[in-house]
C-alpha cells in the first residue's frame, strides 16, 4: 500500500462535505487500510 499525503489546516479541502458512503465496497477497505497505514506511517 501507498501512504498517502495529509492535508493541514487551512487547506480549503478539509471543508468539503462529501457524499454519504452507501456501500462498504473493496476498494473503500483498501482507501481505510491506506489511511491507517498513514497514520501509523
Amino acid at each position: 500500500m501507498s501512504v498517502r499525503n495529509i492535508l493541514i489546516h487551512p487547506d480549503p479541502r478539509l471543508r468539503k462535505v462529501c457524499a454519504p458512503v452507501e456501500a462498504v465496497d473493496p476498494a473503500l477497505r483498501r482507501l481505510a487500510d491506506a489511511m491507517f497505514e498513514t497514520m501509523y506511517d
